[in-house]
């Protein structure tokens, strides 16, 4: 059993376990270049649980280019991070992007993006420590190592914590919001590799997480030819893809503008927590179409953030804003366990399933949003709804035209 302490346990950080964590970080990779493994997530949010994603992660720590890739196990993203360049692949849009890092503005996409990326390896600064160049999930701080056995393999455990942050409370306008996580992470003494690791959200919020990683198949395999067959371009396999940079990003990564929705969707079923069923053409005025599923923590963290926009009356931001919301899983309709996240998040009333809608409508990521106009008419898309400002100028600039049409 493990007790979980409270953040303000953590005043002292324990030199020794940060030396032996790195110590045993470059026996785990000895002079090899190259390590890779298989990730699996579980991740539990306020007792609700379902797996999130499994991915095969590849570091390459050749000194002239370090670089990490990561393939999600439905091969629908593959992802590969350098020093200045990022490459992406997504199989789902059809689309290539080339990233390159904007050395005169430290928000270009290239940090965005790679930020992002670091996210699904942020509680295993293990194998990332070593590539040799900044990354912010790298700042995992110990407080204890002990030597334990776990089902008869002997193991080190290290208890750590990762750096406070703050996540942006839309109903004050401030990041406000406290985040840390206590992380345990056991490593096998006799292979040096991790063989799991959970981290628990030790601050007082209403964020409960709980993340498991489980690490399988280490791989001390050169995988030169193997990455250098993904990433050539000139395969035949991506003839029809689509070619975006920084400059030129794709869709699923920006607003769009004007896209007609069709008649399968607009009759699609989407059924309530009563079992009610209703559909998209039967909803008037603006419409923000919320996909999400269970298994996307993003997804359920933008859940979380509208709950706490909620104002004396229990009115959203958008919904000030005459924008009806339609949070749809899209992937479940197990309503037991969707009806205890509506209630987490006290989201009962914008709260639908609607499994297998993704057949006809686009959704390139597990979480993805449409705002549909009154007309139906599709104004702008995103993966990230950020701030909701984009999303406001779209609809601000829709109006407009609208009316000039007029």
């Amino acid at each position: 059993m493990i007790i979980i302490t409270s953040c303000s346990d953590f005043s002292e950080i324990n030199i020794k376990a940060q030396l032996e964590y790195a110590i045993c970080a470059k026996k785990a990779v000895g002079t090899s270049n190259w390590i890779s493994f298989n990730l699996k997530q579980e991740a539990e949010y306020n007792d609700v649980q379902d797996p999130d994603f499994e991915i095969s992660v590849i570091y390459n720590y050749c000194k002239k280019l370090p670089s990490y890739s990561i393939i999600f196990s439905d091969t629908s993203q593959i992802i590969k991070v350098e020093k200045n360049l990022i490459y992406m692949i997504n199989n789902t849009n059809n689309e290539i992007t080339i990233i390159r890092k904007d050395k005169n503005h430290e928000t270009s996409a290239y940090q965005m993006i790679k930020n992002n990326t670091e996210g699904y390896l942020r509680f295993l600064p293990y194998y990332g420590q070593l590539l040799g160049y900044p990354n912010q999930f790298y700042n995992q701080l110990f407080k204890n190592v002990s030597d334990v056995t776990i089902n008869k393999i002997r193991c080190k455990e290290f208890i750590g914590f990762t750096v406070m942050s703050n996540v942006f409370n839309k109903k004050t306008g401030k990041y406000d919001i406290p985040l840390q996580y206590e992380c345990h992470t056991w490593i096998n003494q006799t292979t040096s590799q991790v063989d799991s690791l959970i981290a628990f959200n030790c601050t007082e919020n209403t964020f409960k997480y709980k993340i498991t990683y489980r690490i399988s198949d280490v791989s001390f395999e050169d995988k030169t030819k193997f990455l250098d067959s993904i990433f050539n371009f000139d395969n035949r396999q991506y003839i029809h893809y689509s070619r975006h940079t920084e400059k030129n990003m794709p869709y699923s990564m920006r607003g769009c503008v004007n896209k007609e929705i069709n008649d399968s969707i607009l009759d699609f079923p989407l059924v309530n927590l009563n079992n009610d069923t209703t559909s998209i053409r039967e909803r008037e005025g603006w419409i923000l179409l919320n996909f999400w599923t269970l298994s996307c923590a993003p997804c359920i963290k933008h859940l979380q953030e509208m709950m706490h926009e909620k104002d004396s009356l229990g009115y959203r931001v958008l919904e000030k804003e005459n924008i009806d919301i339609l949070a749809i899983e899209h992937k479940s309709n197990n309503m037991e366990l969707i009806g205890k996240m509506a209630e987490k998040t006290k989201s009962d009333d914008i709260m639908y399933s609607a499994k297998g809608i993704g057949t006809e409508i686009s959704i390139p990521y597990l979480g993805y949003y449409y705002l549909l106009a009154p007309d139906k008419t599709i104004v702008y898309e995103t993966g990230v709804l950020g701030d909701y400002s984009e999303l406001l100028k779209a609809k601000e600039k829709y109006e407009k035209e609208h009316e000039i049409i007029k």
